[in-house]
């Protein structure tokens, strides 16, 4: 399980620097190489491991799980790319550890955690 210092770096949220907008909607977009960095420095390391691909009708689907220590986190990407659709689904799982997450919904959690670590 991983330390309250460690969920405090996980869910920091990314830069400004690093956060594009998609056209046409203007979604929030950071590429995956911030998220693997983010796990890189938080973690020293960690395990993608892709479980499945599909495609059908234009449409790829990518299943993969994310190892962090003790902890595992799986989820699905899909893209008209395969290599988008695996993207999506490695930060979805980033996300469901808490990092990348203040770009889904709105966002509360690091600052209560920052809030109680101190």
């Amino acid at each position: 399980m991983r330390t309250p210092e460690e969920l405090i770096a996980d869910t920091k949220p990314f830069a400004d620097s690093v956060i594009e907008q998609l056209p046409p909607r203007g979604d929030n977009y950071v590429s995956w190489t911030h998220y693997a960095q983010r796990l890189l420095y938080a973690h020293g390391g960690y395990e993608w491991t892709p479980t499945g691909v599909t495609h059908a009708d234009g449409l790829w689907v990518v299943t993969g799980l994310l190892r962090l220590g003790d902890e595992t986190y799986g989820a699905v990407g899909e893209d008209d790319a395969p290599a988008a659709a695996e993207s999506n689904a490695f930060k979805r799982a980033c996300a469901k550890a808490g990092i990348g997450l203040h770009l889904y919904e709105p966002y509360w959690l690091h600052g209560l955690l920052a809030n109680e670590g101190s």
